[in-house]
């Protein structure tokens, strides 16, 4: 494959250069700790169920950003009887606190990037809130290597909206589409957002998870340095 394929790497953020599981997980407990609330089994799973809603009501257009800051956590303490404990919103920053705290890059990510900076422009297209995105990639050490940092909270649009990849595009310079590679763990967000405008899209499944839409996707990898391989 050429090396003049691809000019552009658009990147995911969150589990793609970023272990956002690893993050939340270890800010979840932190947060609890910090609240003086005794962490039962279910309490994270219940989060996740409730993140989970406010994150695809967001990407369908359904609420704000600023109302899942606070819809999620709402949820979560309405679901395990903690309802009163904290303002949802107030809980949601002091979590977001220790998100950044917690900050781990996924394995090979930062090797990645110094292999491909000489070879290729790249930017973040990054659905995600704007207090912890970039503080994230500035404690991992990642924010130097990109010419464009695309995050949805910042803009008021989210992937897999073809404006937020308008946006994106014009942020690197409008280069011709077929130049333009995203990498995401997304399916739904990065996979079919990229796609559906014309860019290609490599799906990031390190753990092989199937593909049970059949979705069509330019190229599938298991480990982020396979990224360099497309490239030529």
């Amino acid at each position: 494959m050429s090396s003049m394929r691809y000019k552009w790497v658009l990147f995911d953020i969150d589990d793609t250069l970023l272990d956002f599981g690893h993050a939340a997980r270890k800010a979840f407990s932190s947060m609890l700790e910090h609240l003086h609330i005794v962490e039962e089994s279910h309490y994270y799973e219940s989060y996740q169920v409730c993140n989970h809603a406010a994150w695809e009501a967001l990407e369908a257009g359904k609420i704000n950003a600023q109302q899942l800051r606070r819809q999620r956590f709402a949820d979560f303490q309405e679901a395990v009887g903690l309802v009163g404990i904290l303002d949802p919103a107030a809980m949601n920053a002091l979590f977001l606190e220790h998100v950044v705290q917690h900050t781990l890059p996924v394995q090979g990510a930062l090797t990645l990037l110094a292999q491909l900076q000489p070879r290729v422009g790249m930017g973040v297209i990054t659905n995600g809130l704007r207090e912890v995105q970039r503080p994230r990639m500035q404690k991992a050490g990642m924010e130097a290597y990109f010419s464009a940092i695309v995050v949805s909270d910042e803009i008021g649009l989210a992937k897999p909206d073809p404006l937020f990849f308008a946006y994106a595009h014009e942020a690197i310079g409008l280069p011709p589409k077929e130049q333009v590679l995203v990498v995401g763990d997304s399916l739904v967000s990065d996979v079919r957002g990229g796609m559906d405008f014309g860019f290609a899209a490599c799906w990031f499944n390190p753990d092989r998870k199937p593909n049970p839409s059949g979705m069509a996707m330019t190229h599938e990898i298991e480990r982020l340095e396979e990224v360099g391989t497309l490239l030529g």
